[in-house]
């Protein structure tokens, strides 16, 4: 009986003290970081016109009650 109570204990311990512990990769980490920031700056700005509800995209063209409007880019945004 005492076997099996130390075989089960020490079964035990083991088992706790094997325990997955997270494990940090600084240079992962730090390359990562570095990717995402070349990502953040790369990011193209996205012009379109708005009717309210929609969103087009530069250089379409919808009629609307009879008048045509077309999306253009002027400096730096888009309008009708």
């Amino acid at each position: 009986m005492k076997k099996l109570l130390f075989a089960a204990l020490f079964g035990f311990s083991c088992v706790a003290a094997a325990a997955p512990q997270p494990v940090i990769d600084t240079d992962a980490v730090a390359q990562l970081t570095e990717i995402r920031n070349i990502l953040l700056t790369n990011q193209q700005k996205v012009y379109a016109c708005s009717d309210g509800e929609k969103l087009y995209t530069v250089g379409l063209q919808i009629k609307h009650d009879g008048s045509e409007y077309k999306c253009v880019l002027k400096k730096d945004h888009a309008e009708w």
